[in-house]
């Protein structure tokens, strides 16, 4: 963390306490920008995760009930009266997931901002098609409500899917079910994931994070390089017929059940190249090893990704080495971004970029 948003959290502190009266340490997990420009910075402080607006002149809690952009916020009080609310995530603005009910007895509900609701109403009954009798398990909705722009679904609970003892024949399963889950015929409008698509979530990041550049390190300059040669190279791609895709697929987003897997948040849903899921979550795999280390191993993750690359029938495509090294780079590089917003994980930055210099050697060398 820089001089500026030490002198953020110190501003954080001071207010902790005086609302408090006792002393507070308080830790940066994520820093974001909120679409009017302002500083949104989530922090542990006295046992909790709060959420502070930051301006120069200004510095405001939010909390879920107060939250404007989401219709549900204003039920958020009265449905805490009625029954236990254990809240799970919650993107100020954007989103907010919430376990509700007594045990035994809980359901996942997924609040939107407005104009969202439909569009993700579709995308979930789309992947529950998708996934079909496939080792691919998608929660059933419960209902959904268009004043209160949000969805309830099945709750699968906290079965973390654990890496560290995951085997072979999980991920090779998995890839199996990717595959059948990819080729789900739709007429369904969904956005393209195409190479160009990819480069402009590149860009798109860097600008929505670039109002809090001055709290955070710069990028290596080696970043701005490999998006460069990653646009040479998008043209030259052979191309491959779009499929299905989830397009935000990591091990967060699967749930270990007794009978396959659970398979979690589809507000990205799209089409594009297969490799694009693959990729992706072997890279996140690749990751957690370095976030994790020793308790998850490297080569461990390496062989989960492999074994899931086996089992999703991709390797043989046209053009694979290339449309995978490309794809591994700007998975790497989308993280560097993402990672530089996460003081604790920052240190990961310079990594993330130089394995995406790696890929982006092979894809020069190919071309």
């Amino acid at each position: 963390m820089n001089g500026a948003s030490r002198d953020i959290v110190e501003r954080i502190r001071v207010q902790v306490e005086e609302q408090s009266g006792a002393p507070a340490e308080v830790r940066v997990e994520r820093i974001d920008v909120d679409r009017r420009g302002s500083w949104l910075l989530t922090v542990q402080a006295q046992g909790a995760r709060r959420v502070f607006s930051v301006s120069v002149n200004d510095l405001t809690e939010l909390t879920p009930e107060t939250d404007t952009e989401l219709p549900f916020s204003e039920a958020l009080a009265e449905l805490g009266k009625r029954y236990p609310v254990r809240l799970l995530a919650w993107r100020p603005g954007r989103r907010m997931v919430l376990r509700v009910g007594r045990p035994g007895s809980t359901i996942i509900m997924k609040a939107y901002r407005r104009g969202r609701l439909e569009v993700a109403l579709q995308r979930h009954e789309l992947a529950t098609w998708a996934a079909g009798r496939s080792w691919l398990r998608v929660p059933s909705l419960v209902g959904s409500s268009a004043a209160g722009s949000f969805i309830s679904m099945a709750d699968y609970g906290d079965r973390e899917l654990r890496l560290r003892s995951a085997s072979r024949r999980d991920f090779m399963r998995l890839g199996e079910a990717l595959a059948q889950f990819r080729t789900y015929a739709t007429q369904a409008e969904l956005p393209t994931h195409a190479p160009v698509d990819v480069l402009a979530e590149l860009d798109g990041l860097r600008a929505r994070f670039a109002p809090a550049d001055e709290l955070v390190d710069a990028l290596p300059a080696e970043w701005f390089e490999l998006r460069r040669v990653l646009e040479e190279q998008a043209p030259r791609l052979p191309r491959v017929e779009s499929v299905l895709l989830h397009r935000d697929l990591h091990d967060g987003q699967l749930v270990a059940l007794t009978h396959g897997l659970g398979l979690l948040d589809f507000d990205l849903l799209s089409r594009g190249d297969p490799l694009v899921d693959i990729v992706n979550l072997s890279v996140h795999l690749e990751l957690r090893a370095l976030q994790r280390a020793p308790e998850i191993n490297a080569e461990h993750m390496l062989m989960l990704a492999s074994s899931l690359l086996k089992g999703s029938s991709t390797v043989e495509s046209a053009g694979y080495q290339e449309r995978a090294s490309f794809y591994r780079a700007a998975t790497l590089l989308r993280l560097a971004l993402v990672y530089r917003m996460r003081p604790i994980w920052a240190d990961l930055v310079p990594v993330l970029t130089e394995k995406a210099a790696q890929f982006v050697g092979e894809l020069h060398d190919s071309a």
